[in-house]
């Protein structure tokens, strides 16, 4: 899981996060200097559900590509990470101060770890369930956040 985590935050959600007024096309099928997550999925994790993370990743279109720049959530719809794991992993952001030990996995933030930045809004309308949440505050150790 953290490899996954590491691999998809470097060559992936970091780039999605640098990108200006990224299209859907641009995300899935790449742009100049950088390979877009089709090939990176079918290249690196040659995992059998590319396709249905790609789904997943156009629908975040709606809220600002969120899902796109959050590593522990593709990892997690690759089938690579779960959060009945309750892992801890160390951050792959170069920012966070890397003295620290690995901290608890977050699918909520842009590095994946509980101390990573939270992507997306708190203002969501539908019930949550079990196991799901929506900000920092809602969210425990092994809980998804909503993805939309």
């Amino acid at each position: 899981c953290d490899t996954c985590v590491e691999r998809v935050y470097n060559q992936f959600t970091s780039k999605v996060a640098v990108l200006e007024d990224p299209t859907i096309s641009q995300i899935l099928e790449g742009a100049s200097g950088f390979r877009g997550w089709k090939v990176l999925c079918e290249d690196i994790f040659e995992a059998d559900n590319c396709e249905d993370v790609s789904v997943l990743i156009a629908a975040s279109a709606n809220n600002e590509f969120n899902f796109a720049k959050r590593p522990a959530a593709i990892c997690a719809a690759l089938g690579e990470c779960d959060a009945a794991d309750a892992c801890n992993i160390i951050s792959p952001a170069g920012g966070i101060d890397m003295t620290e030990g690995p901290m608890e996995m977050n699918f909520c933030t842009d590095d994946g770890t509980l101390g990573g930045e939270f992507l997306g809004s708190n203002d969501f309308a539908g019930d949550l369930e079990d196991g799901e949440c929506i900000s920092d505050d809602d969210c425990d150790t092994g809980e998804f956040c909503k993805t939309s």
